[in-house]
């Protein structure tokens, strides 16, 4: 198993906390078009997931890896 791997991630916002995950290909950067708004009401997290946008890894990965990411 990958053992966990620190996330790049952007937060907007105070409030309630709104975890906004981004599909494949794609990175927190492309959530803008919800945090925007969002942010407004709540506190937004948009993590870079594992292989992605600036939370880059050149290790082999497979899905349930991102879980453990967002969990530490």
């Amino acid at each position: 198993m990958v053992s966990s791997l620190p996330l790049n991630f952007q937060v907007k916002g105070e409030g309630f906390p709104i975890l906004c995950l981004h599909g494949h290909p794609g990175s927190g950067q492309c959530m803008s078009v919800f945090t925007n708004s969002l942010c407004q009401n709540f506190q937004t997290i948009a993590p870079d997931l594992r292989g992605y946008g600036k939370s880059y890894t050149k290790k082999d990965f497979d899905i349930t890896q991102h879980l453990v990411d967002l969990e530490t």
